[in-house]
């Protein structure tokens, strides 16, 4: 019923705005008001109550209720304010959703990170044992290599020693044979 008392009404402010342009809605300049009438039936005064003071007299354009006011060029127009609230709800609304649609995102990617990390513990606790233990080898090696250097060093003091003690002997040698063959000589030349 409130849609057929606006559609009258609409129609009605049709007529009356049919000399009139859109300019008087952005001006801010209010449009002619309705006369008030001694035949308005009982149904149109239970439907105009939202109106101030339940007058006919009183009553805004449609524009000011959000209702779309006929163009001149017979499209319909919104009330500025009207058309920013629901530009306005409209942004908040993509706001929302895009904040919502970042959020899921964020969740997902939190969720994969976790898998991987649940699925990675294992492995990364066998590499620190098996770095450990090349460690304690790495350790033990260096130790070996200690001993190892000492003992060569001590090999070699060692050959070296009785490399000395090989000449010694040559030269030694060396001097008997002489002093044999000199004593032969000498004997043999008596």
């Amino acid at each position: 019923m409130l849609a057929i008392v606006l559609l009258l009404l609409f129609i009605f402010q049709g007529s009356i705005m049919e000399g009139s342009t859109s300019s008087h809605i952005r001006s801010g300049k209010r449009l002619p008001q309705l006369a008030s009438s001694s035949n308005v039936n009982h149904e149109n005064e239970i439907n105009n109550r939202h109106l101030p003071n339940n007058n006919i007299d009183n009553a805004k354009p449609a524009a000011e209720h959000g209702v779309p006011v006929p163009h001149p060029n017979g499209g319909l127009t919104q009330d500025p304010d009207d058309k920013r609230r629901e530009q306005s709800r409209a942004y908040s609304k993509t706001y929302r959703l895009k904040i919502d649609a970042h959020i899921k995102n964020l969740e997902e990617k939190q969720k994969t990170i976790s898998h991987r990390i649940s699925e990675k513990t294992p492995m990364i606790k066998f590499f620190k044992d098996v770095g450990s233990l090349l460690e304690t080898e790495r350790n033990t090696l260096r130790g070996t290599k200690t001993n190892v250097i000492s003992n060569v060093e001590a090999l070699k003091a060692e050959m070296h020693r009785i490399q000395n003690e090989l000449e010694k002997m040559k030269i030694d040698k060396d001097a008997k044979e002489t002093h044999i063959v000199g004593t032969r000589n000498f004997r043999g030349n008596r």
